[in-house]
């Protein structure tokens, strides 16, 4: 593993942005592909497209983007830049936003994203989109933070009306101001939401009950916080005993907060943990932060596991669904499959954060590789070091970030 500053300084979007028109010359004409040709390329693109006041907001954007300031990155500014770079249909917009730059993909659960993905399919430009998001502005500004409707299969029946209602603006107009189908739309996704909390009783939700609801009766202050120490203090359900074990490694509720500091949007802290749970704010759930939940929930061991289940709840992943963490195809490719299902980008080594816990799990395949195929050290042997490792690392960046 190499220190805090390099996962940490991985995480700008300039180079993820350089990377995507580097892999894709075919569409781009640059002699050189660096941070200052490409943004000097998006600003020209900007130009003959957005109004000058819009224009004038982008382009200090990519400026701060190009000072490496990240946090000029809001919603709007990313749904711009899909359209600086000429990304004229759905899925090249949604591969530069997952593959490249480690977000979720366009949601139809989210109004304004459910415009921009009828905006693809019917080709209309810029100026066409954001005059439809700006007339929706009332009804954007009255959709809560969770669907008022949740039953199977909604997020995948709106994309499905784009596609079969969505035929021209006026549909669109229509479709958007529609008090059916404005119970559908909401600030976060349900999807990510449901998987975030696997670990509840889903069998005994009511689709017609509120989420947060729910779970508001179903834990209390002190089962809330026990579970927010253990998963983002990697810590393991059942400790077991081992050389790389130490009983001085773990973190706090307050060495928590302060990585929430050092990898934002990745770390919660417990406040943040609890308005989330409530849905009190419009918090989303990035990838980097289901990958920490998964790692957590899932099973090292194939012994004592449930019986699997049919229902549309249990569709994300079971929490004792089993990983072999001694074998490394089996371990990316499981949680891979897990992060797609919950609506979520693939662990990218491009980006710090998954970089970091990419190279701290092969560090330890890698120390034990004998011992492993000797059969003397098993997936909860693995597991265990692994999160020990996390552990010790994570401690050392809270004590020299507070240094």
């Amino acid at each position: 593993m190499k220190d805090t500053a390099f996962y940490v300084s991985m995480d700008q979007r300039i180079d993820s942005i350089v990377n995507y028109i580097a892999a894709h010359k075919d569409i781009y004409s640059l002699m050189e592909c660096n941070v200052e040709s490409v943004t000097a390329m998006i600003k020209h693109s900007a130009k003959e497209i957005f109004d000058k006041k819009t224009f004038d907001s982008f382009r200090k954007c990519i400026d701060a983007l190009a000072k490496r300031e990240n946090s000029a990155f809001s919603d709007i500014n990313t749904y711009r830049l899909c359209y600086a770079l000429k990304l004229h249909t759905l899925e090249s917009a949604n591969e530069f936003l997952v593959q490249y730059l480690g977000i979720n993909p366009l949601s139809p659960r989210v109004l304004e994203e459910f415009i921009i993905i009828a905006g693809y399919k019917l080709k209309l430009s810029w100026a066409e989109v954001i005059k439809i998001i700006e007339n929706a502005e009332k009804t954007i500004g009255k959709i809560p933070p969770s669907p008022r409707v949740l039953t199977s299969g909604d997020t995948q029946n709106m994309a499905n009306d784009i596609e079969d209602i969505v035929l021209t603006v006026e549909d669109l107009d229509e479709y958007i101001q529609s008090e059916l189908t404005n119970s559908y739309f909401a600030r976060t996704r349900n999807t990510q939401y449901m998987a975030f909390f696997n670990y509840m009783d889903w069998e005994s939700y009511d689709p017609s009950q509120d989420i947060s609801e729910f779970i508001l009766s179903t834990w209390d202050n002190d089962t809330l916080e026990n579970r927010h120490l253990r998963t983002f203090g990697f810590e393991n359900e059942d400790e077991i005993e081992c050389e790389d074990y130490t009983q001085g490694d773990h973190l706090t509720s307050d060495d928590i907060d302060t990585l929430s500091k050092i990898f934002p949007n990745t770390f919660l802290s417990y406040e943040t943990y609890r308005h989330l749970m409530r849905r009190e704010r419009n918090e989303q759930i990035s990838s980097e932060t289901m990958l920490i939940v998964l790692l957590n929930d899932v099973n090292p061991n194939k012994s004592g596991l449930g019986p699997s289940t049919d229902d549309w709840r249990f569709e994300i992943y079971q929490s004792n669904d089993f990983i072999d963490f001694t074998n490394e195809e089996e371990f990316v490719n499981t949680l891979n499959a897990f992060l797609e299902n919950a609506g979520c980008a693939r662990i990218n080594p491009n980006i710090g954060f998954d970089r970091l816990i990419l190279d701290a799990y092969h560090d330890v395949i890698n120390e034990n590789r004998d011992s492993i195929s000797a059969g003397t050290f098993n997936s909860e042997n693995v597991k265990s070091v692994f999160f020990s490792r996390l552990r010790s690392f994570f401690k050392k960046a809270v004590s020299e970030y507070n240094n």
